[in-house]
């Protein structure tokens, strides 16, 4: 369920045009999700 709530929270985001600083941002964001699902 928390993996289904994080897709849709990302195309919630993707769905926009993100400035660079804010790509930036999401790029952080997504690379710990990811470690954090690791770690699981």
């Amino acid at each position: 369920m928390r993996i289904l709530r994080q897709i849709s929270m990302t195309m919630d985001v993707y769905t926009q045009i993100p400035s660079p600083e804010t790509r930036k941002a999401l790029d952080r964001l997504n690379a710990s999700l990811d470690i954090e699902e690791r770690e699981m």
